[in-house]
């Protein structure tokens, strides 16, 4: 474990050691909110396996109209109208290796997003106040942090790039070649098995990360199929042509 993940295998021997003692090892079944909008900063989480995401709610929620009624004869009787759910914009993906809810290290206020459980995951959990004693502490824990966050950083900028530059389809296509390089598996020319990458993702979370409407992604995934640039399966992508879905991000 300690090989495969970055913030770990950079620390010493002895560094290693006292994280781990601070950790607390979590099992967490698909779909488990870890913490909202507005919660206390109190932890931070290491992602050993599995998939989380980012979200943060819309600001503008839709508003309920109700329909026009003909006047009644009887006394109208008083109906609850519930307010529709809160919706939801997918900020990042993550996996393992990576470290969420971390800037509770240095600033411990409150969350700005919500982090959410995408597929079953092992997490280590570590007490923000903890976790910045040993960054005061220790000069290895503090630049295996500040990687964590230099990392965070890099991928956003790849990101507004990537989101900024193109169209709907050519966000698509950069947003999948993304996710093959973060979680794909490469491809074998021997057996003729093109690179893939298992997303675990709806069409409406991918639409939130590219910026488009449902549909659109829809009509943009499909065409790149009809064209055999990739093929779509649920919740993962066989990439037939790399190069094409590349040239389309330009």
């Amino acid at each position: 474990m300690d090989t495969q993940i970055p913030f770990l295998a950079s620390l010493s021997p002895e560094s290693r050691e006292v994280v781990l003692d601070l950790a607390t090892q979590l099992k967490v079944p698909r779909g488990e909110r870890m913490f909202s909008v507005g919660d206390p900063a109190e932890q931070c989480y290491l992602i050993l396996q599995g998939k989380v995401k980012l979200v943060r709610l819309a600001r503008n929620q839709p508003q309920v109209v109700p329909h026009p009624q003909r006047k009644p004869t009887l006394p109208p009787r008083r109906r609850r109208i519930d307010p529709p759910p809160a919706r939801e914009s997918l900020l990042w993906l993550m996996g393992p290796g990576d470290m969420f809810g971390e800037l509770s290290v240095f600033d411990q206020g409150t969350r700005s997003t919500a982090a959410r459980t995408v597929t079953e995951s092992v997490l280590l959990r570590f007490e923000a106040d903890e976790l910045a004693a040993m960054v005061n502490d220790r000069p290895d824990v503090t630049s295996a942090m500040l990687a964590q966050l230099a990392t965070r950083l890099r991928r956003r900028d790849d990101q507004a790039a990537g989101m900024v530059l193109s169209d709907v389809p050519g966000r698509v296509a950069w947003l999948i070649l993304h996710l093959h390089e973060r979680f794909g598996v490469p491809g074998d020319p021997a057996t003729g098995t093109p690179p893939s990458v298992r997303h675990d993702l709806t069409q409406s979370e991918i639409a939130q990360m590219v910026g488009a409407s449902r549909e659109t992604v829809n009509k943009a995934l499909t065409d790149f199929e009809k064209r055999d640039i990739i093929e779509v399966r649920p919740k993962e992508f066989r990439l037939l042509q790399p190069q094409r879905l590349l040239a389309r991000t330009d």
